[in-house]
C-alpha cells in the first residue's frame, strides 16, 4: 500500500510540529551567517568556546536531536554503562521450563543464548511493536503500521483483520473439535448470546474476532490438521499451513483487532483473551500469554464477575461461576508455564462451596480442573519468591489428603468423557505430581559435601516425580486433547530424566537414562510443529545430552520390543564389553565380547535361559530378541574374518613386494619408464618434422597462387595483358611468354622467350632458410 505521508510527518514517526526557527541578530543577518547567539547577543557557550548551533535540520527531527550537557558545578555526570550485549534472555521464573532445564545443566554451561531477544523487544510496550525492523517485529505487525496514521489506516486494519477467517466448512469444523476438545474442561464460549445466534456480519465484528479465537485454540488438536485453510493476503486464495502457521497469522490478527478495538463488549473481550492465552509464538512469547491472562483477569475484575452476579450485569450466576472457574483454571496453568506470579486468588473472589447446586451444575471436566488447579496453586508456593539459602534446598509438598488420579475420576464422574479429555486430565495431575518435589540444582549437589539427611518424605517425593515422569511420557503417546500445559508436562519430563542421567554412576544406570532422554526429545520433536515451546526445549535438552561423556550402546532397544528393557543380561553384556569397564578399541572388538558373554550363550541354542523373567509370557518378544542376537553376531564373525583375510592379504602382498625389491638389474625394475621416455622423444621429433614439412608445402602452394592471382590483396589487378599492376605488385613480364595464357610472339628482342625450367639440383635441405 502506499504510503501516505502528512505535513507534519518528517518520515521517523514523531508526529509532532515542526520547530519554528528563532529571527537571527542583526550582526549575523548583515553578515549573512548562521546565527549562533542568544537574544541578548552573547554566544551559546560564552567567550572562547565553540558557538552551540541554535538551528537543527528538520530531517533529522526533534528526537534525533543530541543536545550537549551542560557543565555541572559538581563535576561530570558519569553516564549509566552500556549493555555489554544487545541482546537479553527474558524473566523466567523458577517453575518455568527454563529455569529446571538450567539447574539440571552442568555447571559453566550458558542456557540463554537460545532465548535471547533485542532489549528494546523487552522493554517496548506492545503498540510500539510497529516501530520495530523486521528481524524483531512481532507476528502479525505489518510495516507501514505507524502511530501518527491510526485512524487513517483504520478501515484498511479492520478489513485485512475480518477477512482472516477459514472457509464456512472448515470453521464449522473447527468450531466442532473446540466444543468436543476445549469447551468439556474450559468452557471459556458462551454459545448463547446473540454473537453466535447471528451470522457472520461485518457489521459486528465480534461475531467474527470470536470465531477467529476459537479457531486459534482448536488449531492445536491433530483432528484439526486437514482444515487449517486461511487466505492469502495478495489473491485471496485458500492454502494449507502447519499448526504453527495459522496460530501465528491468526494470533497476530487478533492482536490488531483488539489493540484497534474492534470488540468493545468486556464480557466478549474476556473470551477472546482467554482463547489467545493457547498460542504462544516465540521465546518471549511468555510475556505476552501472561500479559494476555492478566487482562483478561482485569476486565473479569473490572465489571464484578468475582462477586455475586446481579441484575445489572446481564449474567447469570450459573455463566458467572462457570467463567470464573475457567479463568481460575486457565490462571493457574499460565502462571506455572510462564513463572510468573497468578492474579486470581481464592481469597478474593467468590465461589460457592463445592456442595453447593451452582458449583455441582457445572461440567465433570471443569470440576476436576478447578480441583486440580487448587492442588496446582498449593504446589506452587514452592517456587515463589523465597531467600537464596531456602532456594537451593530439596523441598515436596504432597498433602496426604490429596486422592490418587483414579480416585478422582471416581469422584468427579469422568467416565463419561471421550478418552481424549480422560488423558488430557491425568496429564494435568502428573504435570502437578513432578512439580511437587522440588529439587536442587546440580551446582549446589557438586558444592555440598554434607552427608544426605533428606528424610524418607523426600525420598518418596522423587520416586513419586520418576513415576510422574513416566505415567506423562506414556500419556503423550496417546490421543490427547491439546491445552498449554501440553509441551510444559512433556518438558517436564525431559527434566527428570536429564536429572537421572547426571545422577546415573553404573554403566548400564546410564545408557538406561541415556535412552530415556532420547525418547523424551523424540516426543519433544514430534510436538515442534504445534509448539514453539517443544521446539526451544528439545533445543536446550539435546544441547545439554551432548555435554554429557558418550556411553557406547551395543544394543539397539529402540527397534527390539519394549520387553527388552527390562532384560538385565543385555545390560550386563553391554557394560562388561564396553569403556570404562573395557579399554578402548575398534566396534569389532565390542561386539565380539558381547557375543561371547557368558549369560547370552543361551540364545545361540534357543530362547530360554536369558531374558525369561522380563519377556514372561510374551514368546513373540523373546524370540525377537532372540534372532537379533543371532543376526548380529552372525555378522560380527563375518566382520571379523574379513577385517583378519585383508589384513592377512596386505601382510602377504607387502612380503612379497620386499622381497622382489632386492633382486634384479636396474633396467629389469624400470623398463616401463624407459619406454614411456622412448614414447615420448619419438612423438616430439615426429611432431617437428611434420610441421616443416607441412611449412614447405603450404609456402609453395601460396606462390603458385600469387602468380596466378588468386588470392591478390586489394590494391592489385591484372590488366588486360596479363600483367600485375598495383603498389606492390611483382614483377610479371613473363605472363606474356609462350606456355601461359595469354598468346604471344614467342620471339623478339624485348621478350624473354619461353624456356624451360632447368631441373635443379638437389641440395641439401636446411631448416633455417627458405626453400
Amino acid at each position: 500500500m502506499k504510503r501516505v505521508r502528512f505535513l507534519a510527518d518528517r518520515g521517523d514517526g514523531n508526529c509532532s510540529k515542526r520547530r519554528q526557527v528563532k529571527r537571527a541578530c542583526d550582526s549575523c543577518r548583515n553578515g549573512k551567517r548562521k546565527c549562533c547567539h542568544l537574544t541578548n547577543g552573547t554566544t551559546a557557550q560564552g567567550d572562547g568556546e565553540t558557538p552551540l548551533t541554535a538551528i537543527t535540520s528538520l530531517e533529522n527531527g526533534p528526537g534525533n536531536i543530541q543536545p550537549q550537557e551542560a557543565a555541572s558545578p559538581y563535576g561530570s555526570t558519569p553516564s549509566p554503562p552500556a549493555s555489554s550485549s544487545p541482546y537479553a534472555a527474558p524473566f523466567a521464573g523458577p517453575s518455568s521450563i527454563h529455569s529446571l532445564l538450567v539447574y539440571a545443566a552442568p555447571t559453566g554451561l550458558e542456557m540463554d543464548i537460545a532465548r535471547g531477544l533485542p532489549i528494546s523487544r523487552l522493554r517496548r510496550p506492545s503498540f510500539q511493536d510497529i516501530k520495530a525492523p523486521p528481524s524483531e517485529r512481532r507476528p502479525g505487525v505489518a510495516p507501514g503500521y505507524l502511530p501518527m496514521v491510526v485512524r487513517a489506516i483504520l478501515p484498511y486494519l479492520e478489513i485485512e483483520c475480518l477477512q482472516v477467517l477459514p472457509a464456512r466448512e472448515d470453521l464449522d469444523a473447527l468450531i466442532t473439535i473446540f466444543k468436543q476438545e476445549v469447551h468439556p474442561i474450559l468452557p471459556l464460549v458462551d454459545f448463547a448470546p446473540r454473537v453466535f445466534a447471528d451470522v457472520i456480519d461485518r457489521e459486528n465484528p465480534a461475531t467474527i474476532v470470536l470465531r477467529q479465537a476459537i479457531c486459534l485454540a482448536a488449531c492445536k488438536n491433530v483432528s484439526a490438521r486437514r482444515y487449517l485453510n486461511l487466505p492469502k493476503s495478495e489473491d485471496g486464495a485458500l492454502s494449507r499451513h502447519t499448526p504453527r502457521e495459522f496460530a501465528d497469522r491468526l494470533f497476530g490478527v487478533l492482536k490488531i483487532a483488539l489493540d484497534i478495538g474492534l470488540v468493545d463488549d468486556k464480557l466478549e473481550l474476556i473470551q477472546v483473551l482467554a482463547l489467545m492465552t493457547f498460542h504462544s509464538y516465540g521465546p518471549d512469547g511468555d510475556d505476552e500469554v501472561a500479559r494476555l491472562c492478566g487482562q483478561a483477569v482485569h476486565y473479569a475484575y473490572s465489571i464484578g464477575l468475582h462477586y455475586p452476579s446481579q441484575a445489572k450485569y446481564q449474567i447469570s450466576e450459573a455463566r458467572r461461576v462457570e467463567l470464573l472457574c475457567s479463568l481460575f483454571v486457565l490462571d493457574k496453568i499460565i502462571a506455572t508455564v510462564t513463572g510468573r506470579p497468578t492474579n486470581l486468588r481464592g481469597s478474593e473472589i467468590y465461589l460457592p462451596a463445592q456442595d453447593e447446586d451452582i458449583f455441582e451444575a457445572l461440567s465433570p471436566g471443569l470440576r476436576l480442573a478447578f480441583r486440580l488447579s487448587q492442588m496446582l496453586d498449593r504446589v506452587l508456593d514452592l517456587y515463589r519468591p523465597q531467600r537464596r539459602s531456602e532456594t537451593v534446598r530439596e523441598e515436596c509438598l504432597w498433602e496426604a489428603s490429596w486422592l490418587e488420579f483414579d480416585d478422582l475420576a471416581r469422584e468427579y464422574e469422568i467416565e463419561a468423557m471421550h478418552p481424549s479429555l480422560q488423558a488430557c486430565l491425568e496429564l494435568l495431575y502428573h504435570t502437578i505430581g513432578v512439580l511437587s518435589y522440588r529439587t536442587t540444582p546440580i551446582l549446589a549437589i557438586q558444592n555440598d559435601d554434607s552427608e544426605d539427611l533428606s528424610p524418607p518424605v523426600t525420598q518418596i517425593s522423587k520416586l513419586k516425580q520418576s513415576y510422574c515422569a513416566q505415567r506423562i511420557f506414556c500419556l503423550l503417546g496417546l490421543e490427547i486433547s491439546m491445552f498449554p500445559f501440553v509441551p510444559y508436562a512433556s518438558s517436564l519430563s525431559l527434566t527428570v530424566a536429564l536429572r537421572n542421567l547426571q545422577h546415573a554412576t553404573l554403566v548400564s544406570s546410564k545408557m538406561m537414562a541415556k535412552d530415556e532422554v532420547e525418547r523424551q526429545l523424540r516426543v519433544l520433536e514430534g510436538l515442534a510443529e504445534i509448539y514453539s515451546h517443544a521446539e526451544s526445549a528439545g533445543v536446550v535438552g539435546r544441547k545439554i545430552l551432548q555435554t554429557q561423556q558418550p556411553v557406547t550402546t551395543i544394543i539397539p532397544f529402540a527397534s527390539l520390543p519394549s520387553c527388552a528393557v527390562q532384560c538385565g543380561p543385555l545390560y550386563d553384556a553391554n557394560g562388561a564389553c564396553v569403556p570404562p569397564a573395557a579399554p578402548q578399541t575398534n566396534e569389532n572388538t565390542y561386539d565380539n565380547c558381547f557375543c561371547a558373554y557368558d549369560t547370552l550363550q543361551p540364545f545361540k541354542q534357543g530362547t530360554s535361559g536369558v531374558c525369561d523373567n522380563a519377556c514372561a509370557g510374551d514368546n513373540a518378544g523373546i524370540s525377537s530378541i532372540q534372532s537379533w542376537f543371532t543376526s548380529f553376531c552372525n555378522e560380527a564373525a563375518a566382520a571379523t574374518t574379513a577385517s583378519t583375510s585383508a589384513t592377512s592379504s596386505g601382510t602377504s602382498s607387502s612380503d612379497s613386494g620386499s622381497n622382489g625389491n632386492g633382486g634384479g638389474d636396474w633396467l629389469s625394475t624400470h623398463w616401463k619408464w624407459v619406454i614411456m621416455i622412448v614414447i615420448i622423444v619419438v612423438g616430439i621429433a615426429g611432431i617437428w618434422v611434420g610441421a616443416c614439412i607441412w611449412r614447405r608445402k603450404y609456402l609453395k602452394k601460396k606462390d603458385r597462387m600469387y602468380e596466378l592471382g588468386k588470392g591478390l590483396p586489394s590494391n592489385v589487378a591484372i590488366n588486360t595483358q596479363g600483367n600485375l599492376v598495383g603498389p606492390g605488385a611483382r614483377d610479371s613480364s613473363y605472363s606474356n611468354n609462350q606456355g601461359m595464357f595469354m598468346s604471344g610472339s614467342g620471339s623478339g628482342s624485348g621478350s624473354a622467350g619461353y624456356n624451360e625450367k632447368p631441373k635443379k639440383e638437389r641440395k641439401k635441405w636446411t631448416v633455417t632458410q627458405r626453400t
